[in-house]
């Protein structure tokens, strides 16, 4: 585990992560953890998050168990395992995605590199740290097993411990792993050249044979040196050979994944094209839709005038009602006079009862009182018959106005029905109409106060009528007393039959006057019956006005209803009109925002056929990079089959030097041919290096225009993949469509609501 003395500061995963783009965060990757990285994804293999867990927590994993060359599905399970324990002992609950890290998907790979890079920054103290170090501690323990001994009398070659370097290049963002400095410098001591030329000069009659073996000795083991040398830039060029191979076939799956992108970007435009037609046909769905709505406000209009012209034959209705109720009131006026000349009559009846028992009192002796009594008794009885006459004409003019009154009632019921089946178009004016029904209501309490004096008015000639039958009554026993009277008078004194006859006529005319109020009382009894039809009538008008109350009362109801739904059909609409004005204005928003949609998908055109004349200009470069490449290959063969044969050659003549002593100028002959061969050789090998570095441009090159159409197609991806149409259902009868676009190139995304009104059921 890491250094226990030291403490430590550990951020938990709740560490803020910042956007960052692709190419800054392989930038970073390169520059802290590994130089030779080239893209996010192979970042799945998960070494260079254990090795960053290293750097930060020295001991965490251990170097040993992290695997650098090429490893497979199980040593990336186990990479990653490593790093999850790790982070678990720290402290720090992060759950990693295993399987789509190890997939290499790129977006998972891009989330949790973004997350290990804030992490690092969060916990890193500042400490200096070698990568190359950290790096080879994997190669140290196969160095052991890579060594070979010697055998016979020729050393075998050994492999030579090969160190990993990035070289980075001037005005370049992007960095190139290569193995072995290239190009490589063969370095010759000048002290051994110089001695050589020495030696050369020195006669060979001045040199001993001890020198002379001594002089081929150092020879031999520098060309063997030399030799050594040489296969080791073999090998470094069989590696940088493989390297280019794969780098090419590289370039060729990204050329085909392009290739595979602009058929899906076609495929994409299509799709888009097939939406742009289905929002055209909605757009046009939604102008039919408006229309209808535009139709349905016209008939609502006309329905809206026909209700105005209904409450205005209501109107002329509540005339007739108030004309009507004039008529009534005039009646009632009549009435009254009428009820004041009966009162005057009953007083004079009162006035002519207390004159009668006067007379009736006094018969005896004042028989000119009696026939002024008569005379005011027929005088009133012309009264009686004018009252009668004024009594039958009131009542005749009560029938008919009870007759006008009924048909009056029946029209108001037909005019309720009608009112109840027109009630629902109704609109304005109720507050005139409520007033009109208050006044009904005063005059119908004004016809109850008249028809209760009416009542008390029959009342007082009833006792009236009592009271005369009780005179009458009287004036029966005063008659019978007379005629005793004039009975005791035939039998004292005949002398007064004059008297008598002329009492016996008046007596006759009593009774003549007597049949008369008989006849009279009579004509009264009938006048009562009336009067008490008039009662029944009274109560039934009584009845007839409290079910008109009723009836007002459920029309100030009914009123009020259709006032309510007067105002929910002024509210229906006002919210029709809004949502027809809401309706109409995303119709143009819709217009609008295709309009831009358009324009996008003209601009994406654009691009697309800049990246395929781009492509088509980028493809001869390829052509000629892959000869290059093959050329470079063909010349590297010459050079090891040239440097075998030269191998060759030097064993030849080694064998000679042994064999043949005398042949000492040859060989200095040939190690001249050898070194101006060498030379040869180091010159071409660096115009060798000189292509590399070319080619090494060209494919850093290819990698930058790689990496800025991985950009741009990722960036199409998201307009692509982003615009997506969800379909909602609002309470109002209101679809709600939402169509998420990204048009800029920022990371925002622009979001487009359409707001549809449905068809009114």
């Amino acid at each position: 585990m890491y250094a226990k003395n030291e403490p430590r500061t550990v951020v938990s995963n709740f560490c803020t992560v910042k956007n960052i783009s692709q190419n800054k965060l392989i930038a970073w990757y390169r520059d802290k953890i590994s130089p030779q990285i080239r893209t996010i994804k192979e970042l799945g293999t998960g070494v260079d998050f254990c090795l960053g867990m290293e750097i930060l927590f020295p001991g965490s994993i251990g170097l040993h168990k992290i695997k650098y060359n090429n490893p497979g599905m199980s040593d990336r399970r186990q990479h990653f395992k490593h790093f999850q324990t790790a982070l678990n002992s720290i402290g720090i609950n992060k759950e990693i995605p295993m399987e789509k890290l190890e997939s290499e998907s790129f977006l998972e790979n891009y989330y949790f590199a973004r997350w290990f890079k804030s992490f690092f920054e969060a916990n890193f103290t500042g400490e200096a740290y070698d990568l190359s170090r950290l790096r080879q501690w994997n190669h140290i323990s196969n160095n052991n097993k890579n060594e070979t001994k010697r055998i016979g009398c020729g050393d075998c070659l050994s492999r030579t411990n090969v160190k990993l370097r990035s070289v980075s290049w001037k005005n370049r963002k992007f960095t190139v792993t290569t193995k072995q400095k290239i190009p490589v410098r063969l370095r010759i001591n000048s002290n051994i050249m110089a001695s050589m030329k020495r030696k050369n000069a020195v006669d060979n009659s001045s040199q001993t044979e001890k020198s002379y073996y001594d002089s081929i000795d150092e020879h031999l083991t520098f060309v063997k040196s030399i030799i050594d040398e040489l296969s080791e830039v073999n090998k470094n060029m069989d590696e940088t050979n493989n390297f280019l191979e794969q780098s090419k076939a590289e370039l060729q799956t990204e050329k085909d994944n392009l290739l595979q992108f602009n058929k899906n970007l076609e495929a994409n435009c299509e799709n888009y094209l097939s939406k742009i037609k289905g929002l055209n046909q909605e757009v046009e769905g939604l102008e039919q839709e408006n229309k209808r709505i535009n139709e349905l406000n016209k008939n609502l209009g006309q329905s809206n005038q026909k209700l105005t012209h209904q409450n205005c034959d209501l109107e002329e209705n509540v005339n007739n009602l108030k004309q009507c109720n004039e008529g009534l009131t005039k009646g009632l006026t009549e009435l009254k006079r009428c009820n004041e000349a009966l009162e005057h009559s009953n007083n004079q009846i009162i006035q002519s009862s207390a004159v009668l028992e006067r007379n009736n009192t006094k018969l005896q002796k004042k028989e000119h009182e009696f026939e002024n009594t008569i005379k005011s008794l027929i005088h009133r009885n012309l009264e009686l018959e004018k009252y009668q006459k004024a009594s039958k004409e009131s009542y005749e003019v009560l029938e008919s106005k009870t007759k006008e009154f009924k048909q009056q009632i029946r029209q108001l019921e037909e005019h309720n029905k009608n009112l109840s089946e027109e009630s629902l178009e109704q609109n304005t004016k109720n507050s005139s109409f409520a007033k009109q029904q208050k006044q009904l209501i005063s005059e119908n309490k004004s016809l109850l106060e008249s028809c209760e004096f009416l009542t008390r008015d029959l009342k007082q000639a009833n006792e009236y009528n009592d009271s005369l039958e009780l005179q009458r009554n009287n004036f029966q026993q005063k008659m019978t007393e007379l005629q005793d009277e004039l009975k005791h008078l035939q039998h004292t004194s005949p002398l007064n039959e004059r008297l008598l006859r002329e009492q016996g006529k008046q007596l006759n005319a009593l009774k003549k006057e007597n049949n008369e109020l008989r006849e009279e009382i009579r004509h009264l009894k009938t006048y009562m019956s009336r009067c008490e039809i008039l009662e029944r009538e009274l109560k039934t008008m009584k009845q007839t006005n409290a079910d008109l109350i009723d009836l007002n009362k459920y029309l100030k109801e009914y009123n009020d209803n259709i006032g309510e739904k007067v105002k929910l059909s002024n509210e229906f609409n006002k919210e029709l009109t809004q949502e027809i004005n809401e309706s109409n204005q995303t119709v143009v928003d819709l217009r609008q925002k295709l309009e831009n949609l358009n324009q996008t998908i003209e601009f994406s055109r654009f691009e697309k056929d800049k990246m395929i004349k781009r492509i088509r200009v980028l493809e001869p470069q390829v052509l000629d990079i892959a000869r290059r490449c093959i050329d470079l290959s063909e010349r590297i063969k010459y050079l090891t089959e040239y440097n075998a044969m030269l191998q060759d050659k030097l064993l030849d003549s080694i064998q000679h030097n042994y064999e043949q002593e005398g042949q000492n100028i040859i060989l200095l002959r040939n190690k001249s041919c050898l070194e101006t061969k060498i030379s040869e050789l180091i010159r071409y090998n660096v115009l060798l290096e000189e292509t590399k570095q070319d080619l090494m441009k060209s494919n850093a090159e290819l990698q930058l225009i790689n990496a800025n159409l991985v950009f741009q197609n990722e960036k199409r991806e998201r307009k692509t993949s982003n615009p997506t149409i969800n379909f909602e259902k609002s309470s109002s009868n209101v679809a709600i469509f939402t169509l998420r676009i990204n048009i800029d190139d920022d990371d925002d995304d622009s979001i487009l609501r359409l707001k549809v009104q449905e068809p009114v059921s």
